[in-house]
């Protein structure tokens, strides 16, 4: 009988694999000539995803599936450092200004960490066959909707005139009388771009320094609590 909170790592890993996939993603990581690196592991992430299930099922009768999931969701979370650092470094090219020698350097710095993530999720790949997984065949939904509606990522070159509505949030969550205030809606019709302005708030340098401890949820049509919750768990379990 394993010990332990029990793991849960599909909330956490599915909307990494719809970011590796998106057409913002591939945008960025074509400015540091490394879409090959990214869409290689995604598809070793992809042979993970079909025993995940079986593997979370399997968790509280294992100590080894235990740690197995355990070391799984560290890749997941170093992933996701990996993923912002992109994303960080597309948005200060954009801000700022270009400069070869730098993004070299980025360039040099981004390929290690993504060569030793390989190594990692094809050792976690290989360990699997110690604990007899069922794997099966579906992957996640990667339609163009969930794509750009479930991940935090956006790429912040192509958005404008949004920096009035994002100041006005920005002051009710950091500002002088920002105490007390738990929920703020974005409301409007769809398409208009309430995600967009979610995504710009919840990057931001000032946000992340006031609240250290932050989770993004995507709830669809399809609402599932108990996906939700996980997810939420995972990513505060993790900040904390």
């Amino acid at each position: 009988m394993a010990t332990g909170a029990e793991i849960f790592i599909a909330p956490i890993l599915q909307p990494l694999m719809r970011q590796l996939t998106s057409i913002v993603f591939k945008e960025l990581v074509a400015q540091i000539s490394m879409e090959s690196d990214f869409k290689e592991l995604n598809e070793s992430l992809k042979l993970i995803w079909g025993v995940v299930d079986d593997a979370e099922a399997k968790q509280l009768s294992s100590n080894l599936v235990k740690e197995w999931l355990a070391d799984l969701i560290d890749i997941a979370y170093d992933l996701d450092d990996i993923l912002d650092k992109v994303k960080t470094r597309a948005r200060i090219q954009t801000r700022t200004f270009k400069r070869v020698v730098d993004r070299i350097m980025f360039q040099l710095k981004m390929n290690r960490r993504v060569v030793d993530m390989k190594k990692r999720v094809q050792d976690i790949w290989e360990r699997r066959n110690k604990m007899n997984f069922v794997i099966r065949d579906a992957i996640p939904n990667q339609s163009s909707h969930s794509q750009s509606s479930s991940s935090s990522l956006v790429n912040e070159s192509k958005v404008h005139g949004r920096d009035e509505e994002k100041e006005s949030i920005m002051n009710m969550l950091c500002g002088d009388n920002a105490d007390g205030i738990s929920v703020i809606s974005i409301v409007g019709m769809g398409g208009i771009g309430k995600t967009t302005l979610a995504q710009l708030v919840y990057n931001d340098i000032t946000v992340k320094e006031r609240f250290p401890v932050r989770a993004w949820v995507f709830v669809s049509h399809d609402f599932d609590a108990i996906s939700i919750t996980r997810t939420l768990y995972n990513a505060i379990s993790h900040c904390s």
